[in-house]
């Protein structure tokens, strides 16, 4: 129950721990960063002095040349435990940069712009560097407030400051060395200040946050950070007053030097104590958390002994009981019922007994009932099973009727739908027939309508006749009377007399012929209204066909739509019969199983009466 809390616990205090000492060790290479930054600021002033043609300072930066390479070998030896992180290769890089920068000063290979640049560029990669280990050995990222403030003040705030005092500390040394000081320089010099006030500042607010998290651990910061604050704004205020305000610097080069270098150490000196301090309060955290391992290392350990003499003695008690809990059990397995238990305690163990007397007792009364009711369970478990054997007979011949009764249906079935069909198919040759009748009487009717029409031409053409026979008559008469007169008018009108005859004699074949074709008209008039009336008997008799076809068609699909509906429901009987007979199957099946089970009952109510006669009972 206590392996899981104990065990976060653990893991808490042991990453605390790593993360203690993971911080402690990046604490020496900062320390010897810092020396190195310093160094080699100081190397930047004594060269800018150096190029401006101060020749006293030449010693004085051969000198600092070694120190700053000094520093340097110790930089990478601090640093190898980081060898993952790729630093110490960077510190190397910057080594030789270092050195190259150097070696170009002491050949005066560079001016003052220069030398200040190129100082100034490999002072900020040193401080770059700085900010990395204090990110990968965890200072950076401390979860206490103190701590993350006080790293944040000493190892970033405060090394930015000194480099803006280190710049204005060359840029002054060089400026006097000249002995002008243009306008641009004094801007320049101006915007430094100003920038190194606000990193006073930051710096400033960092270390009251973190001495405010713990006033009584970093109250020994108290003095050197006044001293510091004190001799930053000192220094500003020089550089002010001898590179901003004094059109006539009264400063030598070396004594401006000097007095910065001095204010700058200050600084220098103030971070030392703060590394000093933090290291303290990292590997008291450190402490701390291997102290709360031990203790809670020896709490389990005290209380692992407490619990396993708990559990001997719990075990010892609980044994005995158990012991006589066994003697009964094996007692009740061998069918024993006599036994009993001696209950002395009201723990979970004299319970556990107790309530296996009960049980004993229980048991006893059970088998004693089982015993008096497993002859009436086998009894009825006999009556059961013949019961169920002849209901499944039963069963059986329903089952066959209907199986048979289903095999009519189905071919009653069969029948319908055949017929159904051959109903189907007369209503479609009826369909024909009417459709052909209405046609054939559609015809008919136009032929009735085309002896009409002959009819009335043949009229017509009788009256024409007419009247050609009677032109043919007033023409004979005109002959006859032009005859008359050409036979009075004598000699003179013997030409004409000849042409009157003749005109006679072609009225008279005219009237001739007009009487045969109207001889004719009148045997075709009479012939066509002959067929006229048979056509007019035949059109009724087809319009009769017609009629009795469609009364045809209405029979036809009134019995294709009866066959359609007695095929539906033979189907459904069908149907009906098929799932009685299926039902009636499975109920045979159910009255098989509970004929099974019912001989299963009689043979299990058998063996329970076997079975109880093993137990042994106490008289009562």
């Amino acid at each position: 129950m206590l392996a899981l809390p104990s065990a976060r616990l653990l893991q808490g205090d042991w990453r605390t721990w790593q993360v203690a000492e993971r911080e402690a060790a990046g604490i020496a290479p900062a320390t010897e960063l810092l020396q190195w930054v310093r160094l080699t600021q100081q190397h930047r002033g004594l060269s800018a002095g150096l190029l401006a043609g101060d020749g006293s300072q030449a010693d004085a930066r051969s000198a600092k040349q070694a120190q700053v390479q000094a520093s340097a070998e110790r930089v990478l030896a601090a640093l190898a435990p980081f060898e993952p992180a790729g630093l110490p290769q960077r510190g190397a890089e910057l080594q030789q940069q270092a050195q190259s920068l150097m070696q170009a000063v002491a050949q005066r290979q560079l001016d003052g712009s220069q030398s200040l640049r190129r100082h100034s560029t490999l002072i900020d990669q040193q401080l770059r560097l700085l900010q990395d280990l204090a990110q990968t050995s965890g200072l950076a990222q401390d979860a206490q407030p103190a701590l993350l403030n006080l790293q944040a003040g000493v190892l970033t705030q405060l090394p930015r400051l000194t480099e803006q005092l280190g710049q204005l500390r060359a840029r002054g040394t060089r400026a006097l060395g000249s002995a002008s000081i243009g306008p641009e320089d004094r801007a320049r010099i101006e915007a430094q200040i100003e920038q190194a006030q606000q990193l006073l500042a930051q710096g400033q607010r960092a270390f009251d946050l973190a001495i405010a998290a713990r006033p009584r651990e970093l109250a020994p910061l108290a003095i050197p950070l006044a001293e510091a604050r004190q001799a930053a704004l000192a220094a500003l205020a020089l550089s002010h007053a001898q590179l901003v305000e004094g059109q006539q610097p009264s400063l030598k080069p070396a004594t401006f030097y000097a007095q910065q270098t001095q204010q700058i150490d200050r600084q220098f000196a103030l971070m030392d104590r703060a590394l000093e301090l933090l290291r303290e309060q990292v590997l008291a955290q450190a402490r701390a958390a291997r102290q709360a391992i031990a203790v809670l290392l020896g709490s389990l350990l005290l209380l692992s002994g407490l619990a396993g003499w708990i559990l001997w003695r719990v075990a010892a008690h609980t044994s005995a009981a158990i012991g006589q809990a066994v003697d009964l059990a094996r007692a009740v397995a061998q069918g024993d019922l006599r036994g009993q238990v001696d209950v002395d305690s009201r723990d979970e163990t004299g319970q556990l007994l107790g309530a296996l007397q009960r049980m004993n007792e229980q048991l006893t009364g059970v088998v004693a009932g089982v015993r008096q009711n497993a002859d009436g369970v086998a009894t009825a478990a006999t009556q059961i099973a013949q019961g169920n054997q002849d209901l499944s007979n039963r069963t059986e011949q329903q089952a066959s009727a209907l199986e048979q009764t289903a095999a009519s249906m189905e071919q009653l079935g069969a029948t319908v739908r055949q017929n159904a069909a051959h109903a189907q198919q007369a209503n479609q040759l009826a369909l024909g027939t009417a459709d052909m009748a209405q046609r054939g009487g559609s015809v008919m009717q136009q032929v009735v309508q085309t002896m009409h029409g002959i009819q009335e031409s043949s009229r017509r053409i009788e009256a024409i006749i007419g009247v050609i026979d009677g032109i043919a008559f007033q023409t004979n008469i005109l002959a006859l009377n032009a005859a008359v007169e050409a036979a009075r008018a004598g000699e003179q009108g013997r030409g004409f007399a000849v042409v009157a005859s003749e005109v006679r004699a072609l009225a008279q074949r005219s009237a001739d012929a007009a009487r045969e074709i109207k001889g004719l008209i009148d045997t075709s008039v009479t012939r066509v209204e002959h067929g006229n009336r048979l056509v007019d008997e035949a059109g009724q008799t087809i319009a009769e066909v017609v009629q009795q076809a469609e009364r045809l068609r209405v029979l036809m699909a009134q019995i294709s739509t009866a066959s359609a509906e007695q095929s539906s429901g033979v189907q459904q009987v069908g149907q009906a019969v098929s799932e009685m007979d299926r039902v009636t199957q499975q109920n045979a099946a159910l009255v098989e199983q509970s004929a099974a089970a019912a001989e299963s009952l009689q043979q299990q109510a058998q063996q329970l009466v076997d079975a109880v006669a093993v137990f042994r009972l106490r008289l009562r």
